[in-house]
């Protein structure tokens, strides 16, 4: 099943993360000397793979969203490696600080419920705080994103659950 929201042929969607899942305390470890917590340049060829292997668009559902507008995140990936602009269609509302049991999930499920039919949907996110029913690849904030974390993406959007 496909659909089209503003203008994107939407096959699947990987909510992102940024923090925890595209970057990690390792490479802040590793960077520390020149000061940066931004992207990780070796986490970008896993983006890839996930894009790649589901034909998936991608919602951000990072705090990163309030910092930089869309065009901006695109365009920030792709400097650091992905091969063409990220297929980002939108991002989450921030529904800001709560207790933290299921925010982000309520973040997602509001963006969903604008659509007439949901396809395959993955949460890619360091944290936990997503609503039971809801398909969540947990990363390690030590390590970031990982290929075990992408091969259980790919599974999740390609409806292989």
């Amino acid at each position: 099943m496909a659909i089209v929201y503003d203008g994107y042929m939407v096959k699947s969607i990987l909510f992102l993360d940024i923090d925890g899942v595209l970057n990690s305390i390792a490479y802040a470890i590793r960077e520390q000397p020149r000061g940066l917590w931004g992207i990780d340049r070796q986490a970008i060829p896993l983006l890839q793979q996930i894009i790649d292997r589901s034909g998936c668009v991608v919602v951000l559902m990072s705090t990163w969203r309030n910092l930089y507008p869309l065009s901006e995140m695109a365009r920030r990936l792709h400097e650091h490696g992905m091969r063409e602009e990220v297929p980002l269609i939108g991002a989450t509302p921030n529904f800001g600080m709560g207790d933290g049991r299921g925010l982000r999930g309520y973040e997602v499920e509001h963006w969903l419920s604008h659509l007439t039919q949901i396809p395959p949907y993955v949460c890619l996110d360091d944290d936990s705080d997503f609503l039971p029913e809801q398909p969540l690849v947990q990363t390690d904030i030590q390590v970031g994103l990982t290929p075990a974390d992408v091969w259980r993406c790919v599974h999740i959007l390609n409806g292989d659950k």
